[in-house]
Protein backbone atom coordinates (compact mmCIF):
# COMPACT_ATOMS: atom_id res chain seq x y z
CA UNK A 1 0.00 0.00 0.00
CA UNK A 2 1.58 3.43 -0.65
CA UNK A 3 -0.40 7.30 -0.05
CA UNK A 4 0.78 10.40 -1.25
CA UNK A 5 1.02 14.01 0.11
CA UNK A 6 0.50 13.39 3.45
CA UNK A 7 -1.15 16.26 5.47
CA UNK A 8 -1.68 17.51 9.35
CA UNK A 9 -3.06 14.61 11.37
CA UNK A 10 -0.66 12.24 9.93
CA UNK A 11 1.43 11.28 13.06
CA UNK A 12 -2.18 10.40 14.71
CA UNK A 13 -3.09 8.20 11.66
CA UNK A 14 0.25 6.65 11.64
CA UNK A 15 -0.10 5.69 15.19
CA UNK A 16 -3.39 4.39 14.26
CA UNK A 17 -2.73 2.04 11.02
CA UNK A 18 0.12 0.91 13.15
CA UNK A 19 -1.77 -0.19 15.78
CA UNK A 20 -4.77 -1.99 13.17
CA UNK A 21 -1.75 -3.73 11.50
CA UNK A 22 0.94 -4.47 13.83
CA UNK A 23 2.62 -6.73 10.96
CA UNK A 24 3.16 -3.94 8.90
CA UNK A 25 6.14 -2.62 7.95
CA UNK A 26 5.70 1.22 7.41
CA UNK A 27 7.91 3.76 5.79
CA UNK A 28 7.68 7.49 5.43
CA UNK A 29 9.77 9.51 3.18
CA UNK A 30 8.58 13.22 3.21
CA UNK A 31 5.19 13.29 2.30
CA UNK A 32 5.09 9.13 1.09
CA UNK A 33 3.92 6.75 2.96
CA UNK A 34 4.23 2.75 2.16
CA UNK A 35 3.38 0.09 3.90
CA UNK A 36 4.19 -3.52 3.66
CA UNK A 37 1.69 -6.53 5.06
CA UNK A 38 0.57 -10.19 4.70
CA UNK A 39 -2.84 -8.87 4.89
CA UNK A 40 -5.26 -6.60 2.89
CA UNK A 41 -4.45 -3.40 5.41
CA UNK A 42 -6.90 -2.62 7.86
CA UNK A 43 -8.22 1.44 7.83
CA UNK A 44 -6.18 2.55 5.11
CA UNK A 45 -8.26 5.29 4.14
CA UNK A 46 -6.85 7.28 6.88
CA UNK A 47 -4.25 8.76 4.44
CA UNK A 48 -7.04 9.76 2.50
CA UNK A 49 -6.53 8.26 -1.70
CA UNK A 50 -3.69 5.30 -2.02
CA UNK A 51 -2.91 2.60 -3.93
CA UNK A 52 -2.80 -0.82 -2.96
CA UNK A 53 -0.63 -3.54 -5.06
CA UNK A 54 0.02 -7.59 -4.37
CA UNK A 55 3.56 -8.46 -3.49
CA UNK A 56 3.85 -11.10 -6.40
CA UNK A 57 6.91 -14.03 -6.29
CA UNK A 58 8.42 -11.85 -3.40
CA UNK A 59 8.98 -8.94 -5.59
CA UNK A 60 8.87 -5.88 -2.52
CA UNK A 61 10.68 -3.73 -5.05
CA UNK A 62 8.38 -3.80 -7.90
CA UNK A 63 5.30 -4.05 -5.55
CA UNK A 64 6.91 -0.78 -4.35
CA UNK A 65 7.17 0.95 -7.45
CA UNK A 66 3.87 0.18 -8.13
CA UNK A 67 2.00 1.16 -4.85
CA UNK A 68 3.83 4.15 -5.33
CA UNK A 69 2.78 4.79 -9.22
CA UNK A 70 -1.02 3.27 -8.33
CA UNK A 71 -1.23 6.08 -5.04
CA UNK A 72 -0.15 9.30 -7.56
CA UNK A 73 -3.19 7.88 -9.78
CA UNK A 74 -5.21 7.91 -6.93
CA UNK A 75 -4.10 11.15 -5.53
CA UNK A 76 -4.91 12.49 -9.55
CA UNK A 77 -8.39 11.14 -9.39
CA UNK A 78 -8.89 11.42 -5.95
CA UNK A 79 -9.72 8.05 -5.59
CA UNK A 80 -8.03 4.46 -4.17
CA UNK A 81 -6.39 2.72 -6.77
CA UNK A 82 -6.01 -1.25 -6.56
CA UNK A 83 -3.41 -2.60 -9.13
CA UNK A 84 -6.11 -4.69 -10.83
CA UNK A 85 -8.12 -1.52 -11.89
CA UNK A 86 -5.31 0.38 -13.01
CA UNK A 87 -2.75 -2.09 -14.59
CA UNK A 88 -2.52 -0.41 -17.96
CA UNK A 89 -2.20 2.61 -16.73
CA UNK A 90 0.80 2.01 -14.05
CA UNK A 91 3.03 0.15 -17.16
CA UNK A 92 2.79 3.20 -18.84
CA UNK A 93 3.55 5.35 -15.69
CA UNK A 94 6.33 2.74 -14.97
CA UNK A 95 9.18 4.28 -16.83
CA UNK A 96 12.74 6.12 -16.15
CA UNK A 97 12.62 9.02 -15.32
CA UNK A 98 14.36 10.76 -18.46
CA UNK A 99 11.57 8.93 -20.72
CA UNK A 100 9.34 10.27 -18.22
CA UNK A 101 10.67 13.96 -18.76
CA UNK A 102 11.10 13.61 -22.42
CA UNK A 103 6.92 12.54 -22.37
CA UNK A 104 5.82 15.11 -20.18
CA UNK A 105 7.96 18.21 -22.05
CA UNK A 106 6.61 16.65 -25.28
CA UNK A 107 2.74 16.52 -24.39
CA UNK A 108 2.92 19.95 -22.15
CA UNK A 109 5.43 21.91 -23.39
CA UNK A 110 6.30 25.52 -21.40
CA UNK A 111 3.15 24.39 -19.34
CA UNK A 112 5.72 21.65 -17.34
CA UNK A 113 9.19 23.79 -18.25
CA UNK A 114 8.27 27.44 -17.68
CA UNK A 115 7.45 28.15 -14.06
CA UNK A 116 5.81 31.03 -15.13
CA UNK A 117 3.00 28.65 -16.95
CA UNK A 118 2.70 26.22 -13.70
CA UNK A 119 -0.51 27.66 -13.33
CA UNK A 120 -2.07 26.58 -16.20
CA UNK A 121 -1.23 23.02 -15.15
CA UNK A 122 -3.44 22.86 -12.75
CA UNK A 123 -6.52 24.80 -15.11
CA UNK A 124 -6.27 21.98 -17.55
CA UNK A 125 -6.10 19.20 -14.84
CA UNK A 126 -9.03 21.11 -13.29
CA UNK A 127 -10.71 21.28 -17.27
CA UNK A 128 -10.22 17.80 -17.67
CA UNK A 129 -11.46 16.51 -14.18
CA UNK A 130 -14.67 18.41 -14.70
CA UNK A 131 -15.19 16.19 -18.08
CA UNK A 132 -14.67 19.74 -19.83
CA UNK A 133 -17.15 21.40 -18.52
CA UNK A 134 -16.31 25.29 -18.70
CA UNK A 135 -18.57 26.00 -16.03
CA UNK A 136 -17.90 23.73 -13.66
CA UNK A 137 -14.55 23.85 -14.00
CA UNK A 138 -14.23 27.78 -13.55
CA UNK A 139 -16.08 27.25 -10.78
CA UNK A 140 -13.89 24.81 -9.17
CA UNK A 141 -11.03 27.67 -9.79
CA UNK A 142 -13.04 30.37 -8.66
CA UNK A 143 -12.36 32.38 -11.69
CA UNK A 144 -14.85 33.61 -14.76
CA UNK A 145 -15.91 31.26 -17.29
CA UNK A 146 -14.09 34.00 -19.85
CA UNK A 147 -11.11 33.83 -18.30
CA UNK A 148 -11.32 30.14 -17.96
CA UNK A 149 -11.57 29.94 -21.47
CA UNK A 150 -8.92 32.14 -22.40
CA UNK A 151 -6.34 30.16 -20.13
CA UNK A 152 -7.75 26.97 -22.03
CA UNK A 153 -6.60 28.84 -25.19
CA UNK A 154 -3.55 29.88 -23.57
CA UNK A 155 -3.13 26.08 -23.04
CA UNK A 156 -3.52 24.64 -26.29
CA UNK A 157 -1.42 27.53 -27.94
CA UNK A 158 1.39 26.64 -25.66
CA UNK A 159 1.64 23.26 -25.65
CA UNK A 160 0.47 22.42 -29.25
CA UNK A 161 -2.43 20.40 -28.55
CA UNK A 162 -6.40 20.62 -29.34
CA UNK A 163 -8.37 19.83 -26.44
CA UNK A 164 -11.37 18.75 -28.70
CA UNK A 165 -8.99 16.13 -29.42
CA UNK A 166 -9.47 12.62 -27.38
CA UNK A 167 -5.97 11.76 -28.28
CA UNK A 168 -4.65 15.17 -26.89
CA UNK A 169 -6.67 15.23 -24.18
CA UNK A 170 -5.80 11.83 -22.93
CA UNK A 171 -1.90 12.40 -23.85
CA UNK A 172 -2.18 15.43 -21.73
CA UNK A 173 -3.92 13.52 -18.75
CA UNK A 174 -1.40 10.87 -18.86
CA UNK A 175 1.94 13.91 -18.83
CA UNK A 176 -0.37 15.47 -16.00
CA UNK A 177 -0.48 12.14 -14.01
CA UNK A 178 3.47 11.91 -15.14
CA UNK A 179 4.53 14.84 -14.05
CA UNK A 180 3.23 14.33 -10.24
CA UNK A 181 4.86 11.03 -10.42
CA UNK A 182 8.37 13.30 -10.25
CA UNK A 183 7.61 14.08 -6.46
CA UNK A 184 7.71 10.63 -5.83
CA UNK A 185 11.42 8.85 -5.11
CA UNK A 186 9.96 5.37 -7.58
CA UNK A 187 12.02 2.67 -6.34
CA UNK A 188 13.97 1.19 -9.71
CA UNK A 189 15.75 -1.87 -10.50
CA UNK A 190 19.17 -2.07 -9.64
CA UNK A 191 21.28 -2.50 -12.58
CA UNK A 192 23.62 -5.72 -12.25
Amino acid sequence: MAATQLGHGTKAALQKFRALNPQALVAVTGTNMTAFTHERPKMPELFGPYGLVLIEDGDTMRAARRAALAAVIARHYGVRVDTSQALPLIAALDMAPDERETFVTSCLGPLYTNLRHRYLLETLGTYLAHNLCVTAAARSLYVHRHTLTYRLRSIESLAGIDLNNPFDRMRAELALILSRTSGWSVPRERAG
